[in-house]
């Protein structure tokens, strides 16, 4: 199995450091469309955090036909604008320690990454990050629209799962070949 973390200084564009209240006002500003576009929503979080997509853009939501699909519709690599973002995707079944410090470790490494957690019998989609006390938190749109921007600490959410997946989101390179343009 390849070892996603091997590979991040290799593909990993270092990103000016934002503050738990830029942070926030990103994911405020952000809308979830439809209650299955959860985990396309989690990445254009992401992508906004990181710059490569504009505030009121929804690349990823755009695509219906990717409601309810996970993680599954990204793989290798996208051009968001001639900016090349990075996808990779680790299980963790059953959840472990593992899995919150690898997240720790791609927090340090300056990537947000996305995780999949078990929510209302289904699954959602939520983006780690380190709050105002530097503790690792995860922010979720739990409703559609702007609103509702929820924010958990681990403690609330980590003992309620019992696996996860975590999508590694780097902006820099990657497989050429992999690459699909939006």
């Amino acid at each position: 199995m390849l070892d996603f973390f091997s590979l991040s200084a290799k593909i990993s564009v270092p990103m000016k450091t934002k503050t738990f209240a830029e942070i926030k006002a990103v994911i405020d500003n952000h809308t979830q469309m439809r209650h299955l576009s959860c985990i396309q929503s989690g990445v254009e979080m992401v992508l906004k955090l990181y710059e490569v997509i504009d505030a009121d853009s929804y690349p990823e939501q755009a695509i219906v036909e990717n409601d309810g699909r996970g993680f599954e519709p990204f793989k290798g690599a996208k051009s968001y604008g001639g900016k090349i973002v990075s996808f990779t995707e680790t299980p963790y079944n059953p959840i472990s320690e593992k899995a919150f410090a690898d997240c720790e470790r791609l927090l340090s490494e300056g990537v947000f990454p996305v995780l999949s957690f078990g929510w209302q019998g289904g699954f959602h989609s939520a983006v780690a990050f380190k709050d105002s006390t530097n503790e690792t938190a995860f922010i979720t749109k739990t409703a559609l629209g702007k609103r509702h921007t929820t924010i958990w600490a681990k403690h609330e959410i980590w003992p309620k799962q019992t696996k996860t997946e975590i999508l590694a989101v780097r902006f820099g390179s990657g497989p050429p070949n992999a690459i699909k343009n939006l």
